[in-house]
């Protein structure tokens, strides 16, 4: 593992130590695990791949551990602190609007790179919904497919961003 992504996976790992996975028991940790390696698998060539790996791992810790963006960015540089800003949710825009209003305007307005890796993380946790109770599981179907709807109609996709769709489509049809 590339010492910039091993040194992310670590912080990640320290910064979320106390958290479990909602539904699952397991430790946070593992879902930036997983989204990096999705965005590893949808995204390998990409010149910038380090870096979106990179804010894979952190992609939740400044909404969920209190870390700011400067010291993200001291720790892992401007791209990856400029993804994670854009990754991270406004609580009181949502208290203002729906959720899946929310984020839908948001991800028309991400740059791609930040997309993918939402993209990743909404694939991921739907694939992570087996111990979710029906009520999170019914809201959480039904905010992504708003989302997507919303994304087709409104947002020019790249051929990365196109398969991700899929993916979660796919996953969709069997929820």
């Amino acid at each position: 593992m590339d010492n910039k992504i091993k040194k992310a996976y670590e912080y990640a790992k320290f910064k979320h130590k106390d958290q479990i996975r909602k539904g699952s028991k397991k430790p946070y940790i593992t879902h930036p695990v997983r989204v990096q390696k999705i965005v590893k698998k949808y995204k390998g060539t990409s010149k910038n791949i380090d870096s979106l790996r990179v804010a894979a791992f952190l992609h939740d810790v400044k909404e969920d551990c209190d870390v700011s963006l400067d010291e993200i960015k001291a720790e892992f540089g401007e791209l990856v602190a400029s993804l994670v800003a854009e990754l991270s949710s406004r609580n009181e825009i949502i208290t203002k609007i729906s959720k899946k209003e929310y984020l839908l305007s948001k991800m028309l307005t991400m740059t791609d790179y930040a997309l993918v890796l939402k993209l990743a993380d909404r694939l991921d946790n739907l694939n992570d919904m087996e111990q979710m109770d029906e009520e999170f599981k019914k809201r959480y179907i039904d905010e992504t497919r708003f989302i997507i709807y919303g994304l087709k109609q409104k947002r020019p996709l790249t051929k990365t961003q196109q398969t991700l769709f899929k993916a979660i489509e796919k996953r969709l049809s069997r929820c």
